[in-house]
């Protein structure tokens, strides 16, 4: 029989799982705008890492047992999101990254309190006081639990940077969070004994490093995990690389055609060389072009009419903060906090941090240059990244907390596409500069998972991202590093968009509206994953499933 409140439990028990979930990742709620959890930090022990693992069994069982049947058409999309988050993370545990890569240990939590300006200093800095002082604990831990039979050494070689970095940051730059002077020497006094505990972590690393024997490969099974538990699609990683390459061959199909228009030839790495000269001639004049082009395309997108844009929503676009500015080379976006008032984002230029030498300069006005700054900004601000989270306001607070990487990247490489299609890339330049992305994007597939299927070595994929996508030889093997450190995050690009653009497609030979009408449609339930979210619109229906009715 039926609960006499089937819904009202169910929303009861959502809100529990948030509540628990939201406690243990507090600074992902720090960054959702959260702040009863801003003074907490992650405990990185063994045991609880194992007690939060328990915990997913526990809510997957949970939510497993709550018949659909009962359930509103929202509240079954909600459940379906539950189970393929938990249920890919269950199958995946295995992998214990946590006893593989040092990056795991580096999330304090300090930027998250700063990166939306919306609380008092006073306020953020005292709960930065307390996150800092976590660090040691998370350093011990991290110590503790590295183990050199799983860990990769080209992993924590790559890593130890990363920690070397975190150290000097907290010495050097996390006072340009604050800008009141006592504040700014409390906060600084804080970082200094969280800086030592990551210089100890460096040392260990540099040690651990010299007798490492383990692997980076995720595993086939764990990826076919992701792809068909967590982000409900078809494919597995096979098909996804055959998918991938085939993208790929198309792309360089059309890069050739471009380059034959613009030069008589179909090479196109020398016509990608070339373009890269044309750039602003200094850090005001990028912020320009990138200012420029947002305007553009956000008119673009009113005058085609893709996309509804709320009159109450802004797209600051600013030089990236001082802190960014050494670790982050490429545009950035920061989105506005769901549960904090205002939809303003801020779209990221990546300047060179002060004092940076002419060198330095050059090559970071080379790499936005003027035919690539369209497509980026098509990417992170307008349809992309920015108008997504605007729009992400309308979904339910679970939606806001459970995101898809594959759907949120997935979306904003398709606004790349819809843009092109609809006429906003002026010239071949242009359309070079986001047929050159695209590709890079469909490369990523090929070598992530080839890969975690153990089928491809880092210096293949090294190569592959090289001679492939014409990257530099040390861009290339920090590409193909990345990738290994962070297994399916790379063909989550390519394999959303095409997901997306599919059920676009279907939408509109079905019938259903407009472009605009299915845009609004499938941003406005959050970013599900792509599988779950063309369900959630109503272009497929849910398979009848049994109903076990609500459990305790």
């Amino acid at each position: 029989m039926a609960p006499a409140d089937p819904s009202g439990r169910f929303n009861a028990l959502v809100d529990e799982f948030l509540e628990e979930f939201l406690g243990a990742h507090p600074t992902t709620a720090t960054f959702l705008g959260v702040t009863k959890f801003d003074s907490a930090s992650t405990d990185m022990s063994a045991a609880a890492i194992r007690a939060r693992d328990a915990r997913q069994r526990h809510w997957l069982r949970t939510f497993e047992n709550v018949g659909p049947r009962h359930l509103n058409h929202d509240q079954q999309v909600d459940r379906e999101l539950i189970l393929a988050s938990l249920g890919a993370a269950v199958q995946t545990a295995s992998f214990e990254g946590w006893r593989r890569n040092p990056e795991e240990y580096l999330n304090d939590g300090v930027f998250d309190l700063f990166v939306h300006q919306a609380r008092p200093e006073d306020q953020a800095v005292a709960a930065a006081v307390d996150r800092l002082a976590a660090v040691p604990a998370t350093v011990a831990s991290a110590k503790k639990n590295l183990s050199p039979a799983l860990a990769d050494p080209l992993i924590l070689r790559r890593d130890l940077a990363s920690v070397r970095g975190q150290a000097e940051f907290l010495r050097s730059d996390v006072g340009d969070f604050v800008s009141d002077p006592a504040l700014r020497a409390q906060l600084l006094a804080a970082a200094a004994p969280a800086a030592a505990a990551y210089d100890e972590l460096g040392d260990h690393i540099e040690k651990l490093e010299q007798r490492a024997t383990g692997s980076f490969v995720f595993g086939e099974a764990r990826y076919n995990a992701v792809l068909q538990t967590g982000e409900m699609l078809s494919h597995n990683a096979r098909t996804l690389r055959d998918m991938g390459q085939a993208e790929y061959d198309a792309i360089v199909v059309k890069m050739g055609d471009v380059a034959q228009r613009m030069t008589g030839s179909r090479d196109w790495k020398p016509v990608l060389a070339s373009l890269q000269a044309t750039h602003a001639s200094d850090m005001p004049g990028m912020l320009a072009d990138y200012r420029a082009a947002t305007a553009r395309a956000r008119q673009f997108v009113i005058d085609k009419d893709l996309m509804s844009v709320p009159a109450s929503e802004r797209c600051a676009v600013e030089p990236a903060p001082a802190f960014m500015r050494s670790s982050t080379a490429v545009a950035s976006y920061f989105p506005p906090a769901p549960f904090l008032p205002g939809t303003r984002g801020t779209f990221n230029v990546p300047y060179t941090p002060d004092g940076a030498d002419a060198k330095e300069m050059s090559e970071r006005l080379e790499s936005n240059a003027e035919f690539e700054i369209p497509s980026t900004t098509a990417h992170e601000a307008y349809p992309g990244h920015h108008l997504h989270f605007v729009h992400m306001a309308n979904a339910t607070m679970l939606r806001q907390v459970l995101e898809s990487t594959f759907f949120v990247e997935g979306w904003a490489l398709d606004a790349e596409q819809m843009m092109a299609d609809a006429g906003f890339f002026r010239s071949d330049a242009e359309l070079m500069g986001q047929l050159s992305a695209r590709l890079m994007r469909a490369a990523r597939i090929v070598v992530d998972t080839s890969l975690h299927m153990g089928e491809m070595t880092l210096d293949q994929a090294s190569d592959f991202m090289r001679d492939g996508v014409g990257l530099p030889p040390s861009v290339a093997r920090a590409e193909a590093l990345r990738y290994a450190a962070w297994p399916t995050q790379a063909s989550a690009y390519l394999t959303g968009a095409n997901e997306i653009a599919g059920a676009r497609r279907r939408w509109l030979a079905e019938g259903k509206g407009t472009v605009r009408e299915f845009n609004d449609a499938i941003t406005d339930q959050g970013a599900l994953p792509p599988g779950l979210a063309i369900r959630a619109i109503g272009l497929t229906t849910p398979p009848a499933a049994p109903d076990k009715g609500l459990a305790a």
